[in-house]
Parts: C-alpha cells; structure tokens; sequence
C-alpha cells in the first residue's frame, strides 16, 4: 500500500487478482492475502485515475464455470465499492 499511496500518479492501471503470501496460488477473491477491496476503495476515495481490470487466472472450482466464477469477481469488487 506505501508503494501505490507513492507512486500512484505513475499508474495508469491496474491488474486485480488475489493470490495466498509467499508465491502462493491464485485463489477466488476475498480469500486470498491481496488487500483488493483496501486498493480499490483508496483508488476511488482519492479519485485517482487509474483503471482496473480483473485478472481471472484461478482454478475453476468443482460445479462451477468460468464465467459463474467471473460474475463472483465482479461482484467482489462492486462491494467493495459500495
């Protein structure tokens, strides 16, 4: 968070994902140690203009498909900012 706070008039965008610490894997959002929902609220409270594209690159679960899991993504991230 420092970094981006610091640099953030460098970013033009960014790619949102959540993975576990240490290089782990890819995991669905909010279940992972990404601090999205922190980053993308600190993009919208300081209205920075930074774009952010979802970055779907986790195992699709057992009885789900690829776009089920993308809508949960969506969604992530449209509570977040509400």
């Amino acid at each position: 968070m420092p970094f981006f706070k610091q640099h953030h008039d460098r970013i033009t965008h960014i790619h949102v994902k959540d993975r576990k610490r240490e290089n782990g894997p890819n995991v669905p959002f909010g279940q992972g140690d990404t601090p999205l929902k922190k980053v993308l609220q600190l993009i919208r409270d300081n209205r920075w203009n930074i774009k952010a594209t979802i970055e779907f690159e986790y195992p699709v679960p057992e009885g789900s498909d690829r776009m089920t899991e993308l809508k949960k993504s969506i969604d992530y991230c449209r509570d977040a900012l509400a």
